[in-house]
């Protein structure tokens, strides 16, 4: 599910269609944080507890970073060195903010497939 952008350029009234930013990662991320804060709820080890509030509160950071990083997304193009040169430090801040969202993907995957082992040790995850 891609979205599309039109912009219409005023000067030379051409109009070029853009493929809007896909956080599909975001999602991804919240549903397994979902899964997880379902399955530590009811839990009553300090630990596992601990876990639960710490899904909860990595879906919230979600959430409040989403629309942020679609601002500086958007707006990093204005602050590229030319045309032909895409660099800029916002660029460099959304890539390493995805790649932290990717790193999280692993580790809250890593819980939900992992959590019913008999080798499961939720200690080694509040760390």
């Amino acid at each position: 599910m891609s979205a599309e952008i039109s912009n219409a350029d005023p000067v030379e009234g051409k109009e070029t269609v853009t493929a809007a930013p896909v956080y599909a990662v975001y999602e991804a991320l919240k549903d397994l944080c979902t899964n997880n804060v379902n399955y530590f709820r009811d839990h009553e080890s300090v630990t596992s507890q601990r876990l639960h509030g710490a899904f909860l509160a990595l879906s919230d950071h979600v959430d409040a970073v989403k629309p942020l990083i679609d601002k500086v997304r958007t707006a990093a193009s204005s602050y590229n060195f030319d045309e032909e040169v895409p660099g800029n430090g916002y660029l460099s801040f959304v890539n390493v903010v995805d790649l932290a969202i990717m790193h999280s993907i692993k580790w809250c995957r890593e819980v939900c497939v992992n959590r019913d082992s008999f080798f499961f040790r939720a200690s080694f995850y509040m760390r």
